[in-house]
């Protein structure tokens, strides 16, 4: 593909995840593992990058700093990221019958009991004198609601908007493609 810009793209710069990961590694390595992330999701980032900004020319004119901020953005965001969808994973997973299950809500009063009831417990107490508990369980309509509010849909481009600072919004000094225009 013809250079247009005076500024590499992206898929330049890594022409695939292999490139990504290798210069992931080394600054992984240079900061001695914080926020290290697996590289099924480095590879994942890489594929999400590319995908909405492979052919977009990257904002910095030096190449260095351009990985730096990748990877910058990468250290404060994957993380996250990777719970979210750790977490998404776990809720669309859940069987109906753990969509159905409901709260337990318990209320202990005890007079003069023999023994001082554990405040600690999450457990229904048999030697008290009076306990309320509420069990509730939901319909599959309520779960399946519920289940829907928690999981997210746009994930992936919320991370990805991270890394837009990092790409031209505005190309300057670009070539003609037809000189005749000029």
């Amino acid at each position: 593909m013809k250079q247009l810009y005076n500024r590499k793209m992206f898929n330049n710069v890594y022409p695939d995840a292999n490139s990504f990961l290798e210069g992931y590694k080394e600054y992984e390595a240079a900061i001695d593992n914080l926020n290290a992330v697996e590289d099924k999701y480095v590879v994942l980032t890489w594929q999400l990058i590319a995908s909405k900004f492979g052919n977009t020319p990257i904002r910095s004119e030096d190449e260095s700093q351009f990985k730096l901020s990748v990877y910058s953005v990468m250290f404060s965001e994957a993380p996250t990221f990777v719970t979210k969808l750790t977490v998404q994973a776990k809720i669309r997973n859940l069987t109906d019958s753990e969509l159905m299950e409901g709260e337990t809500s318990i209320a202990n009063a005890a007079r003069n009991p023999a023994t001082a009831p554990g405040t600690q417990s999450m457990n229904e107490l048999p030697y008290i004198d009076n306990q309320n508990v509420t069990k509730q369980k939901r319909s599959k309509l309520q779960a399946y609601a519920l289940q829907l509010g928690l999981v997210e849909n746009d994930l992936s481009e919320t991370y990805v908007r991270k890394f837009e600072p990092l790409f031209a919004r505005v190309i300057l000094d670009a070539e003609y493609i037809y000189p005749e225009e000029v």
